[in-house]
């Protein structure tokens, strides 16, 4: 039988070896590295490391097949190609030890447990003891990052950043989050302007402009819907594309309730899925900062 640490003994204990691993690696991964990320799936214990080099991403076949920000910077949302681990050079690599390895297991079969009993009974106590568990697996992850703080520890580039990449994201926005987490407000602010952007045009938005595209969704069926749109569009031509550089269009934006915190947020660990993404890119603008920041984090809808 596996003798339990506590949460926060085993991130210590994995960020040292993340630590020694990344030291041990150095020399071959080069640089620059402009991007290192934590691959975290907890349904199935699993930390990976993937490193993202300058030199990977120019001699990639796809390192310039990605979206254009509106003012011109080949960066996007992070949704292009480069901010993907997937793409990376170095991706999907083990740095635990066979001890670790064995803590992780007992959170995936915490897990499993979990996931099964809210399967066969989806009951508010379930509910609660599945999401207490994904919680602590996010805190976890979130604090190996923070303790190893991997890019001082390879060739980085001054815009370098690290994050936790949570194999269960489904929107740029959580990518983003992620990444305020364990990345210098500064260098992501530089590097993704365009989350400010959109909040500034959507705080801009007349509020008859979003009460016609809330009826459209409404009155119109799912089918063909966005063929509909199309063809006599609600937004400008400029919110669209404010839209579009974070990942989210009319019809995210036709969702919004106006609120600028989802409703399952979590200030000490934000790193939950949600539905209401328009709402997290207010959060992510205010983490980010511009030059004239504004308060979206009291919980006002």
């Amino acid at each position: 039988m596996v003798s339990r640490v506590s949460d926060r003994e085993l991130a210590s204990v994995l960020a040292e070896e993340l630590t020694e691993y990344l030291r041990s690696r150095a020399a071959a991964i080069g640089g620059p590295v402009y991007a290192v990320a934590l691959r975290s799936a907890g349904e199935y214990g699993s930390l990976l490391l993937q490193v993202a080099t300058e030199r990977g991403y120019e001699a990639a076949p796809w390192a310039h097949d990605h979206l254009t920000m509106s003012d011109g910077v080949l960066l996007a949302a992070p949704a292009s190609s480069r901010w993907n681990p997937g793409d990376w050079d170095f991706q999907m690599e083990s740095f635990c030890s066979d001890t670790s390895r064995q803590q992780l297991d007992v959170f995936r079969d915490a897990s499993d447990e979990a996931g099964s009993r809210y399967f066969d009974d989806p009951s508010v106590v379930n509910g609660t003891a599945l999401a207490t568990i994904e919680r602590r697996w996010d805190r976890l992850a979130n604090d190996v990052m923070a303790k190893a703080q991997p890019l001082s520890l390879l060739a980085s580039s001054p815009d370098a950043i690290a994050w936790v990449e949570n194999a269960n994201y489904t929107s740029h926005a959580e990518h983003a989050m992620s990444m305020t987490l364990t990345s210098d407000g500064d260098v992501l602010r530089r590097l993704f302007p365009h989350w400010r952007r959109l909040c500034d045009g959507l705080d801009a938005l007349e509020p008859e402009t979003l009460a016609r595209l809330r009826e459209f969704r409404a009155t119109h069926p799912a089918a063909g819907i966005r063929k509909l749109y199309q063809q006599a569009p609600i937004l400008t031509a400029e919110m669209e594309k404010l839209l579009t550089d974070c990942g989210e269009g009319w019809f995210q934006l036709a969702g919004w309730d106006g609120a600028r915190v989802p409703s399952n947020f979590d200030p000490e660990l934000p790193n939950a899925r949600t539905c209401e993404s328009i709402a997290l890119a207010f959060v992510v603008a205010e983490r980010i900062g511009s030059s004239e920041p504004k308060s979206c984090e009291d919980g006002s809808r």
